[in-house]
């Protein structure tokens, strides 16, 4: 063997040591969903279990049991919107937690009234929202619009969800 091609062949050997020892000391983290000793949830996202059948995009409150949620109605204080629908009783549903998560959401207007971009949104029956009313009174308020839906219609539609903003 030539003077040369050891030279070579023990550059490659402790190049070849120097990346593998560096990829073994490497660490890689990454987060789950959830702490599994602790049963906590990153990013405002929980999967719950639906006490009936649920659609997408609506305000679902706490359930009968504690892991389960229901459609909010309009006096209710909802937990989050479902990005999922349950066609079935006991249906694993993901919900998005309100004022916890990054970034918009969709919701569902109740048709009531027109909703213009950037008016604020409480709840209504059947886990939709509508606009708050004008006036004095306690509302819960869950969301601004991002865009606008004509009287009458039940559309899906874009919102800044917020936190539990009560008026008075």
């Amino acid at each position: 063997m030539n003077p040369f091609s050891l030279f070579f062949l023990i550059c490659a050997a402790i190049a070849f040591a120097v990346a593998a020892f560096t990829s073994l000391h490497r660490r890689r983290r990454f987060d789950l969903a959830n702490g599994i000793a602790n049963g906590e949830w990153g990013e405002g996202r929980i999967n719950q279990l639906a006490d009936a059948a649920i659609g997408r995009y609506r305000l679902v409150k706490e359930g009968a049991a504690a892991n389960s949620i229901q459609v909010a109605g309009a006096a209710d204080r909802p937990l989050g919107i479902t990005d999922d629908e349950a066609a079935n009783t006991t249906d694993a549903i993901a919900i998005r937690l309100l004022g916890c998560t990054r970034g918009t959401a969709r919701m569902v207007s109740d048709g009531s009234a027109a909703i213009a971009r950037g008016d604020l949104l409480v709840p209504a029956a059947n886990g939709a929202v509508k606009t708050i009313a004008a006036g004095a009174g306690n509302y819960f308020v869950v969301g601004r619009a991002l865009e606008a839906v004509g009287n009458g219609n039940t559309d899906v539609f874009m919102v800044v969800p917020l936190g539990y903003g009560l008026t008075k």
